[in-house]
């Protein structure tokens, strides 16, 4: 499954956690963060009937959200394909859409592959800048909170 988390190291959080007493700020974060990657890939997922897009959620833990599209076709559009024959019933309603006839269209794959449209991890990467280029408090706490851990690596 294709997936982003976002999740702290316990490894060390755990004290830093009851030393400066970040858990809540961290939570928050955490969530928020989340949530900008969401709506980021959603927005640089490619659309053809929209479910994909539509199927990207978040699930929101204690100290981690992950961030996943639930299609099972997310990762060879992500990832892309290399040459192959697709079934001609899983390309069909596409080539439809497209007026083109699906034989040539496996055809097409079966020489070529698909190309990949990486739309979680620029949707992760575009969400990165924003946050780390944010005015939010909650961010800018978190953001303090991880360069002072990433100083310690």
């Amino acid at each position: 499954m294709l997936n982003i988390k976002v999740t702290p190291s316990f490894k060390r959080v755990g004290n830093v956690f009851k030393q400066i007493k970040l858990g809540p700020a961290i939570q928050e974060g955490i969530e928020a963060m989340a949530r900008e990657v969401e709506g980021a890939s959603k927005k640089e997922t490619p659309v053809d009937t929209g479910m994909l897009r539509g199927s990207i959620q978040t699930k929101v833990r204690t100290l981690q959200a992950i961030v996943e599209p639930r299609k099972k076709y997310a990762i060879f559009v992500h990832e892309g394909t290399r040459p192959h024959w697709p079934p001609i019933g899983a390309i069909e309603g596409w080539a439809r859409r497209h007026g083109i006839e699906p034989f040539l269209v496996a055809r097409a794959i079966a020489r070529h592959g698909t190309k990949a449209r990486p739309f979680m991890r620029e949707g992760l990467e575009v969400a990165r800048h924003k946050i780390l280029g944010s005015r939010n408090p909650v961010f800018k706490r978190v953001k303090k909170y991880i360069e002072m851990e990433v100083k310690k690596i």
